[in-house]
């Protein structure tokens, strides 16, 4: 099973991308800080980094979405209610601090109630980082 699933700390996984926008720009941000996981160590720094990443952001004008120690449904949720808001963006930050884990080439943002007893367990609670990474680059096929 260690060689199937490589459970990893991602300290700080962030992006930014910045969308050329019109002088009233609608600047949007996605902060996930999961530090209280069940089945893993605790990513101690997590929700104290993405509390000061949001407040930063916040205070520079963007309308954040803040999501501390998210389950399963609820990462889902928050990325749902996050995607969204893209079509209409002009620039935006997503940042998640937290565990991730990376199987066959594959890197999932792991909720804090991840289960890694199987591939299926690992690949069904995850998030995978290229739908994240899908969001930020192909705003007008998000719905």
């Amino acid at each position: 099973m260690d060689r199937l699933f490589k459970l990893g700390f991602v300290s700080v996984l962030s992006l930014a991308l910045l969308y050329p926008g019109a002088v009233l720009a609608a600047e949007i941000a996605l902060v996930i800080g999961n530090r209280d996981y069940r089945d893993a160590p605790n990513a101690k720094s997590a929700e104290i980094d993405a509390r000061e990443v949001a407040a930063a952001l916040e205070d520079g004008g963007y309308d954040v979405t803040l999501g501390i120690d998210l389950d399963r449904n609820q990462m889902r949720r928050t990325l749902s209610s996050f995607a969204r808001k893209i079509p209409s963006a002009d620039r935006m930050v997503i940042y998640f601090s937290g565990h991730a884990i990376r199987s066959d080439g594959t890197t999932y943002l792991a909720p804090v109630d991840q289960q890694n007893s199987s591939l299926v367990r690992v690949m069904m609670d995850g998030v995978p980082l290229d739908l994240v990474l899908r969001l930020a680059q192909d705003r007008k096929r998000v719905v």
